[in-house]
């Protein structure tokens, strides 16, 4: 049975927030709590449970290291890196792992969770972008890269971005124009975070490997593209 929520978490007795950080904070206290009510009566010793965010911080809300301009909405890590929290019998190892993953590896996760080959069961020239997240829960190591991509209505500057290893590539286009001419950026996001600065320096930069696995992860391995630039309207 679900415990009542305590009083400082109701409706009526959070104390009035002063600013919209202030609220936001609020607000991601009380979803832990409530999902803490929620892990309560599942027994995680039968149950392996994944709990993903949804996009990143809104832009007027964050905190160092990222500033504004590089929140949700945005391909920057300030609006695409959220957190992937994992328990149960099948999560083996303890502690933080900071390789990249997306939300499509889920899918192969879950099924081999289960026990289930995905591409056993997936409809026949079915293709399966996610990996199986499972190596990671039992000690090693994800391999490959990750792609995020946005567009749509409301978005200002259309594109998709590519993370491997160290190394992101963000590329501004509309897939769908034959006459948008794209634009790139690259970034070192372990040295450089917020993605202000490009890796001018060679140690910084990625090597023959990582960059040819960036081209392909891709499908630019023809188009020429430089190191990086910023244009000067997408800051």
């Amino acid at each position: 049975m679900l415990t009542k929520r305590p009083g400082t978490l109701s409706l009526h007795g959070t104390p009035q927030a002063a600013n919209n950080r202030e609220r936001f904070e609020q607000m991601v206290e009380a979803l832990d709590f409530e999902i803490g009510r929620l892990l309560e009566d599942v027994d995680l010793d039968e149950t392996n449970v994944i709990l993903v965010g949804d996009n990143g911080t809104p832009g007027n809300l964050l905190q160092a290291p990222f500033t504004n301009g590089h929140g949700e909405g945005s391909l920057y890590e300030g609006g695409k890196r959220v957190t992937l929290v994992a328990a149960g019998p099948d999560i083996v190892v303890r502690g933080t792992n900071e390789r990249p993953v997306q939300v499509a590896d889920l899918y192969t996760t879950i099924l081999s969770l289960a026990g289930i080959d995905a591409v056993e069961v997936a409809p026949a020239g079915t293709i399966i972008d996610g990996r199986d997240l499972y190596p990671a829960f039992a000690g090693s190591q994800v391999n490959g890269g990750v792609v995020i991509e946005i567009f749509g209505n409301g978005v200002d500057a259309p594109g998709r971005a590519v993370r491997d290893g160290d190394f992101k590539l963000i590329i501004y286009d509309d897939p769908a124009s034959t006459s948008d001419t794209p634009t790139f950026e690259l970034y070192n996001v372990t040295a450089d975070p917020d993605e202000l600065n490009g890796p001018t320096h060679p140690s910084q930069r990625p090597g023959r490997r990582t960059t040819r696995c960036l081209r392909q992860l891709d499908g630019e391995e023809q188009r020429p593209w430089r190191w990086f630039w910023r244009p000067a309207d997408r800051g």
